[in-house]
């Protein structure tokens, strides 16, 4: 009732009343006091300019009225347009908290191979190399807790664990430099290629379920051709740990030397 009285849109027999009553009564006054106080609050935080208004195009009579009422429904629609983007935006930038858990944001995961007893030079994607070469790999993670499961594929679709080392052994890596593992690896005469894979994750990963979904990837691999082979396996891996850091390292192989 008060605030229409402000606004001019009681009828003149509640307008007179009200009068009467702020005339006896100082909490009322104190009230009207209030209302005029947040309208000019409301102008010094949203001029008329800034909200596209023009004094001339309402009357001066009208805007004291109206203006205040105007900003704050505009302040409240602004708000609750931005409010949302940015909460998504936020979601978006940090991640959900399944996705930090698992890893998807994690950075400066690194797989090198190295001919045995050469560590100053490793070797470069698609080596060609022969069977019966020692290879050794490294990886690098970045500092703080991580787990990763490391195997290679072969052109025959074996799946070869290196990391960890033995089953139901912590697949925890070791974190903020480059680690060679413990064995190194001599290719057998399996044709085509050997890919090199890590899988990583800021959570305890299970190696057996890991390596299960590889095998299932690499029996639905039904190529002729090496290189469409490699490329589909590599796809498939990176779909099946979408929500893991997962690098990988190709090397082809010569049938004879």
């Amino acid at each position: 009732m008060l605030e229409r009285f402000r606004l001019g849109e009681l009828n003149q027999e509640d307008s007179f009343e009200i009068k009467e009553e702020l005339a006896a009564n100082q909490g009322l006054r104190v009230s009207l006091e209030k209302l005029d106080e947040s309208d000019r609050e409301l102008r010094r935080l949203y001029p008329y300019e800034s909200l596209g208004l023009r004094e001339q195009a309402f009357g001066a009579a009208y805007l004291p009225k109206r203006a205040g009422r105007i900003a704050l429904l505009i302040a409240a629609l602004v708000l609750c347009i931005l409010f949302p983007i940015g909460l998504f935006l936020r979601n978006a930038q940090d991640g959900s908290p399944q996705d930090r858990a698992r890893g998807s944001v994690l950075t400066g995961i690194e797989l090198a191979l190295y001919l045995r007893d050469s560590h100053e030079s490793p070797l470069p994607e698609q080596a060609l190399l022969h069977e019966g070469d020692t290879v050794q790999l490294a990886y690098t993670a970045p500092v703080g807790e991580h787990y990763g499961v490391i195997f290679s594929v072969d052109g025959r679709s074996v799946v070869t664990t290196h990391y960890p080392y033995q089953r139901g052994q912590s697949s925890l890596l070791v974190s903020g430099r480059r680690t060679y593992l413990n064995a190194a690896y001599i290719l057998d005469d399996a044709p085509g290629f050997e890919l090199f894979v890590i899988v990583v994750s800021a959570e305890p990963l299970d190696s057996e379920a890991v390596l299960w979904e590889a095998q299932q990837i690499t029996g639905r691999a039904a190529f002729s051709d090496t290189m469409e082979v490699i490329e589909f396996i590599e796809e498939e891996i990176r779909a099946v740990f979408e929500d893991y850091e997962v690098e990988t390292l190709r090397i082809l192989k010569r049938d004879e030397r």
